[in-house]
Parts: C-alpha cells; sequence; structure tokens
C-alpha cells in the first residue's frame, strides 16, 4: 500500500508540474493545473477512501466550473487554458469588472484549494506510511534533524536563536523532505532576523537559493506562514502581483523564484553560483513602485547584500547585475548578436 501510494503521489507531483499552478499563471490550466478541478477530484477521491477529511470546496468548485464552461463556449471548442483573450469575455459573463478581477477570484479559489490538498495528502501520508515511534532522529544541522520523514526540531532546539528558520529552509530544500507541520508555531515565535546577519544566517540563506526542484516549494511553505517576508521583507509588494508584459507565463512572485531555480541549475557554469540566485530573486521585485524596476531592485538587492555581510566587490556585482538584467534584451532586439559591433 505505502508503494502505491508513493506512486499515486509522484503522479500528481508529476502532473502538477507539466501544467504549472493555477494560482500563479497568466494562462492558468482551470482543469489540471495545481488547484485545479482535478485536484478537487483528488481531493474527493481521499476522502472517500477515508484518507483525509473532505473539506467545503463548493465555491472554488463553482467558479472554476463556470469558468471552464464559458472557455468551452468562447473558443467553441474543448479548452482548459485560459488565455487573455477570453478572459475579457468569460469576466463580463461571469459579472467581474474585467479579467484582472476575474483573475483575483482565480487565485484566491485556486490557492483554497492547493492549501486543500496539502492538509490532505498530508494526512493521508501519516495514515499510509505511519512508522513506530521509535524513530531515528538523522542530524541535519544546528537544532534541525529529519524524524519520520519531515524535517523538524531538535528536542532541545534553541528557540530564541533567529537564524533557526533559515536553517530548517535550507535543510528542507537540501534534503527535499518536507517540513513537519508542527514545526511551523515555534517558527513563527522565533525572534526577528538581526539588522546585520551572522555567517550561518548568509550561508543557509544561499543554501535556501540553490536547489533548483526544491526552492520554490520552501519559499511557497515559507510565504504561506508568514516567514518569507521576514527574511525578504519587500516581498508582499509583488506576491499576486500580475505582469503587465505579454511574454511573462506567471506572477512576478512566481517568476522571481522560478527564475531562482533557473539560475541555480547553471551554478556549475559561473564562477559565483551564489550571488546569481540571489541577483536572480530580486530582478524583478522592484516592479510597481512607479520607477524603473531594475533601479528599485538594484536599490533592494544592495541593501539585502549589505545585511548578509557581504563585501564591498559582491554588493556592487548583485547590483550591476540587477540593475542591467534588461539590457541584454534591449540589445538583441535592436542588433545582431553575432556581430563585433
Amino acid at each position: 500500500l505505502q508503494r502505491e501510494f508513493e506512486d499515486f503521489l509522484a503522479g500528481t507531483i508529476s502532473r502538477g508540474r507539466r501544467s504549472g499552478t493555477l494560482a500563479v499563471m497568466t494562462n492558468p490550466d482551470i482543469k489540471n493545473g495545481r488547484g485545479g478541478l482535478r485536484d478537487i477530484q483528488l481531493l474527493r477521491a481521499l476522502a472517500l477512501g477515508n484518507l483525509c477529511d473532505a473539506p467545503d470546496l463548493s465555491g472554488p468548485r463553482r467558479l472554476l466550473l463556470d469558468v471552464r464552461t464559458l472557455l468551452h463556449v468562447h473558443a467553441r471548442r474543448h479548452r482548459d487554458t485560459l488565455d487573455p483573450d477570453f478572459a475579457a469575455a468569460i469576466a463580463a459573463d461571469l459579472g467581474f469588472a474585467d479579467r484582472y478581477e476575474l483573475s483575483a477570484a482565480l487565485v484566491s479559489a485556486a490557492a483554497t484549494v492547493d492549501k486543500a490538498v496539502e492538509r490532505g495528502l498530508s494526512a493521508a501520508r501519516d495514515l499510509v506510511g505511519r512508522r513506530s515511534h521509535n524513530t531515528v532522529r538523522k542530524p541535519l544541522d544546528l537544532d534541525v534533524v529529519e524524524a519520520r520523514g519531515y524535517v523538524t526540531l531538535a528536542r532541545n532546539a534553541d528557540l530564541a536563536d533567529p537564524a533557526l528558520v533559515l536553517r530548517v529552509a535550507a535543510a528542507a530544500a537540501r534534503t527535499g523532505k518536507k517540513i513537519d507541520p508542527g514545526v511551523w508555531g515555534s517558527l513563527a515565535s522565533l525572534p526577528p532576523l538581526p539588522e546585520h546577519w551572522i555567517s550561518s544566517c548568509t550561508a543557509a540563506c544561499f543554501a535556501l537559493l540553490s536547489f533548483p526542484t526544491q526552492t520554490h516549494r520552501v519559499i511557497a511553505q515559507l510565504d504561506e506562514h508568514g516567514l518569507w517576508e521576514k527574511i525578504v521583507p519587500e516581498w508582499p509588494h509583488i506576491r499576486g502581483m500580475m505582469p503587465r508584459e505579454r511574454t511573462h507565463l506567471h506572477t512576478i512572485d512566481f517568476h522571481s523564484v522560478l527564475t531562482v531555480e533557473r539560475c541555480a541549475e547553471m551554478r556549475t557554469h559561473g564562477a559565483r553560483p551564489d550571488l546569481l540566485p540571489l541577483a536572480a530573486l530580486y530582478h524583478d521585485i522592484g516592479k510597481g513602485y512607479g520607477r524603473p524596476h531594475e533601479q528599485v531592485g538594484a536599490e533592494m538587492v544592495t541593501k539585502m547584500a549589505a545585511k548578509m555581510r557581504l563585501n564591498l566587490a559582491d554588493r556592487s556585482r548583485v547590483q550591476t547585475l540587477v540593475a542591467e538584467h534588461t539590457t541584454l534584451a534591449k540589445i538583441v532586439t535592436r542588433m545582431d548578436p553575432a556581430s563585433d559591433e
């Protein structure tokens, strides 16, 4: 049963990766995306198997079904991806002011479904894979251990240490394990991070940004529990922000973390694999302030680099990366990249 459940879970995760997360896509897959109709069916199946409680998702389900039905009407064929071309007409049919108001409602509905799926799968995993209480606790970092397949705290962890949240997050990214649900309350009660970090804080933050397959998952969990903005104070401004550029497929916050993951994949090709993901995290964080976002982001990443106690040369490097990240695109739209000029 354990093996079959893990195979089932792997298929669910694979579907989510193929179709994307509905709440952060500019062209969301209403049926197959994470937080979509398939996930509501998944929860009903788990509840029927007595593996989790059945949450009330009637509101999100009604909205998702209405949008998908109207999408079929306007597209005149079966279609699950909501493009902006159809969103305006569907928004009008459903009584929304514009497609952005519809998008906000979809984001809220999908986030509700996604969180319910996380809770349901966690409950199901505990029931299917329940182990002995004599579990071996494997040390992962200072005051951080692995137990019962989760990243959790040591029995005598120092809850006055503000760096503990970063070490837990780094351990979760490094091992690919989920953070024990019972740990979040303890992490939320930790003192705030100091104005100038100690070296272990900086190392843990760089480690969190360096695992391309896990970074987004861990950051999303931290953000859900209100801890990510304590690490990156500028984050709430771009959370869920829709891009103005049609070339962007995701909300600004999701796009930023996705760029971090892409840079982490290239870490063996660069001389400074630590600075590249940090610059990627901040490259679009300055959007929506009424000034060129490259300048705003460069100012913000410089403050972050100072907080992390990077030396002056490294602060200058991340500042330049963020300030000039649009330059290459501007050049290649006007010039031949192969020419010496």
